[in-house]
């Protein structure tokens, strides 16, 4: 990449980092300050490494996924009944960390949430790990309101992500009031269809990515789940939809993350398969 989109990066050193984990900061123009990312499995020995962004959900920031939902012991346990999955390399960034959560929006006066995940942190990744570059393919995931950025960017940017995947999803904006202690018009404000997915479905239709979704039978947001189910039925002709045992928390997505790695990992040989 000959101009990167930010000014400064900062790389956490590797002999005080815990192992297979990476810290990185830049300075964002969409962020207008600084922005964190976690990168786990930083020394993929893939060419052309296939990258899969989580997404946290509100009140956290880039270290959600490791440190409370425990990505990384979800994963190792995987890779040792999977012994051929696929080497990803996962990036966890902080969703901007506007209010209770920026919902993966542009937000008019403070800063543009999406560009950040959509632009920078691609961006960085491929300048921080050398195994990632223009040729690997993106993947998108995220728990709560981390899925509904996961959804709606996934939909909106179907050339960019390669495949969707979400847990327990904010699947409507206005569902995020359930959580924020925000006015959800300031969230809409700007956004009146940019933050409708009904919206992205309908733009990109007939070149949708694979999208899986699952949600916990104890889960407040379940209803809007199966509505959502409706929604895909008159755009997608196949997508994944399950329902568990379990509620909004953090032991949950701990067990089902390990579906994610599974539903990429079956993209990705595909899609290599499909490149022979």
């Amino acid at each position: 990449m000959s101009k990167l989109p930010f000014r400064s990066c900062e790389i956490s050193s590797s002999n005080l980092t815990p192992p297979n984990l990476t810290s990185v900061t830049i300075k964002s123009r969409n962020l207008s300050g600084r922005g964190d990312m976690l990168i786990l499995n930083q020394s993929a020995h893939t060419p052309s490494a296939p990258v899969i962004i989580l997404l946290h959900g509100v009140y956290a920031s880039n270290w959600a996924w490791q440190y409370s939902v425990g990505v990384e012991k979800s994963l190792k346990s995987l890779q040792e009944s999977c012994l051929d999955l696929t080497d990803f390399v996962v990036v966890m960034p902080s969703d901007g960390l506007f209010g209770d959560g920026s919902a993966y929006l542009p937000i008019l006066g403070h800063g543009n949430y999406e560009k950040w995940i959509t632009e920078d942190v691609i961006a960085a990744c491929m300048h921080v790990v050398k195994n990632v570059d223009e040729q690997s393919s993106v993947y998108i995931a995220g728990f709560s309101m981390g899925g509904f950025g996961a959804l709606r960017l996934g939909i909106k940017y179907p050339m960019l992500f390669k495949g969707i995947s979400v847990h327990s999803a904010v699947t409507q904006l206005d569902e995020l009031a359930l959580f924020i202690e925000e006015d959800i018009s300031v969230y809409w404000r700007g956004n009146e269809k940019n933050a409708n997915i009904a919206h992205w479905l309908e733009t990109n239709r007939g070149q949708l990515p694979p999208l899986r979704f699952d949600c916990g039978l104890d889960d407040p947001l379940i209803n809007g789940n199966r509505n959502f189910v409706k929604t895909l039925n008159g755009y997608y002709q196949h997508f994944q939809y399950e329902e568990f045992s379990g509620g909004h928390d953090f032991e949950y997505w701990a067990e089902h993350i390990k579906k994610t790695f599974l539903f990429f990992d079956y993209i990705e040989k595909k899609r290599c398969s499909d490149v022979v």
